[in-house]
């Protein structure tokens, strides 16, 4: 799915749809969250990202239109494989943070 981030903060994207992935890699780097400033800095290196301390993401937000079809996957995955709590989805994420800024 191809969402429009147009207007949003970068860092913060980055930063709620790393927060809503789990970690599949048995081990939990950043067990309280990731913060702003943590993301800022990482999307000063990279726009792109498959996986994250442990946590695949598998986007890329060098546009401002991103498909979040891998993303999605990943969090059905980890629901169906691990049985871990089912995550929102990039549509729900991106909408609250659409909402958040207007």
């Amino acid at each position: 799915m191809r969402i429009n981030i147009e207007g949003l903060p970068k860092e913060k994207v980055l930063m709620e749809l790393y927060n809503n992935a789990k970690t599949t890699m048995g081990f939990e780097i950043t067990p309280d969250g990731m913060k702003l400033d943590h993301a800022k800095r990482l999307v000063n290196d990279s726009l792109c990202y498959e996986w994250l301390n442990g946590k695949a993401l598998k986007i890329d937000l060098s546009s401002n239109v991103v498909d979040f079809s891998e993303y999605d996957f990943e969090r059905k995955y980890e629901h169906a494989k691990f049985g871990l709590e089912k995550g929102k989805t990039a549509k729900e994420i991106i909408e609250k943070l659409k909402h958040e800024n207007s």
